[in-house]
């Protein structure tokens, strides 16, 4: 029986796992270095409401939703990075759209790109079990 890095068993989780966070990571690598960068259409997001979660502990969680509107149309999204204090209803600021359907981004963009590509590190990461494994029985 194998132990550590080449059990199946640390084969099969370690893969496993690596192949989730590599699902939730790589699709959003595209708008996280965009939001991170502040590129894409720029337009006006003017706030509407703003909708607050109170954690345990007393933690609380708030973000605008409002119109962002450009020369092409508008739809309703949220502000990233918002807080109660950021806003006022009705108040508008120059947003960037960088291509998820229900997010904008304020001129300073977002550091989202931080944990993404700390996902991404890691899933590939968890592969070493895995390739490990295949290039053992390839070599014997």
């Amino acid at each position: 029986m194998r132990t550590g890095v080449n059990s199946r068993f640390t084969v099969v989780v370690a893969t496993v796992t690596a192949v989730l966070l590599l699902a939730l990571a790589v699709p959003n690598l595209g708008p996280v270095v965009r939001a991170a960068r502040a590129e894409g259409t720029w337009g006006t997001f003017t706030a509407s409401r703003l909708s607050c979660v109170t954690h345990p502990g007393g933690h609380e969680a708030c973000a605008w939703y409002g119109r962002f509107a450009t020369a092409s149309g508008a739809r309703e999204v949220s502000l990233y990075g918002s807080a109660r204090d950021t806003m006022a209803q009705g108040q508008a600021l120059k947003a960037v759209d960088v291509g998820r359907p229900a997010q904008v981004y304020t001129e300073g963009g977002s550091n989202e790109w931080i944990l993404t590509f700390a996902l991404v590190l890691i899933g590939l990461g968890l592969l070493y079990p895995l390739l490990s494994r295949l290039r053992r029985r390839i070599t014997y």
